[in-house]
């Protein structure tokens, strides 16, 4: 029996995709986000934007984003109508879809915002995480930009985010940008690396005594499993054996 929430045709055709795309089909599964997407789909949309990024698409993404960003709050607007008439649908209910909807707006605004970024706007893009984050509290809207920002001190980096992340948000997080990094290509694979070699720049100075030493050490072996070893124990081990010493900050 068909789920009434779910049997709505751009999301089949974009969940079809996915499963196409999660299955190494990528090329039966993109066409089909794409449509979902130019439909207005929100996580289609989403999705679309981040391969684009992933494959070093800047110049699709950015024209994704301006071409789906109207449909798409016009598709919230129709499944909202729709969901209404669905009998046994509690509203509490239907108003938690409609937000997991508009989240992913802000979803793909991250998405993009990587996009300008790429495409040397970056006030654009710091413009957009902002945006996001505060409208939906969106998380790597709240995370990408301190890497870029503070890149020239990842001592500053080190206490930005153990006063704003909880540990396992930035073990995902972390986890994700690194699992992301080895699927890509061009501008964002070198931004992730960047981002992620600044946690091994860690300046002694900021810490203190033997714990200083083990803490520069782990983040050290960590980068570096990780940049020499791309199978996905290795990468498991080494953002692992990180996270061990990112408890030291944490207390």
């Amino acid at each position: 029996m068909n789920d009434p929430v779910l049997d709505q045709p751009d999301i089949a055709i974009y969940n079809r995709g996915y499963v196409l795309l999660e299955g190494g089909s990528k090329a039966k599964g993109m066409p089909l986000i794409t449509q979902a997407a130019m439909a207005g789909q929100p996580h289609a949309i989403s999705t679309l934007i981040w391969v684009n990024v992933l494959d070093d698409q800047i110049n699709e993404a950015l024209a994704n984003y301006e071409k789906c960003t109207k449909p798409a709050h016009a598709w919230i607007e129709a499944e909202s109508r729709r969901l209404a008439t669905i009998r046994g649908l509690r509203a509490d209910d239907r108003s938690q879809i409609i937000d997991s909807y508009k989240y992913q707006i802000s979803n793909f605004k991250s998405n993009a915002a990587l996009a300008f970024l790429a495409d040397k706007q970056e006030a654009t893009a710091l413009k957009m995480w902002a945006e996001a984050a505060k409208d939906h509290g969106h998380i790597e809207s709240r995370f990408y930009p301190i890497f870029h920002q503070k890149k020239n001190d990842p001592a500053a980096v080190m206490t930005h985010l153990s006063q704003n992340f909880h540990p396992e948000e930035l073990k995902a997080l972390i986890t994700e940008l690194s699992d992301a990094s080895k699927k890509s290509s061009g501008w964002f694979r070198d931004w992730a690396n960047q981002s992620i070699g600044v946690l091994k720049e860690v300046d002694l100075k900021a810490m203190s005594g033997a714990a200083a030493f083990a803490g520069a050490w782990m983040a050290s072996r960590a980068y570096n499993n990780y940049i020499q070893d791309q199978n996905e124990e290795a990468m498991e081990e080494a953002v692992d054996g990180f996270f061990n010493w990112m408890g030291d900050f944490f207390g």
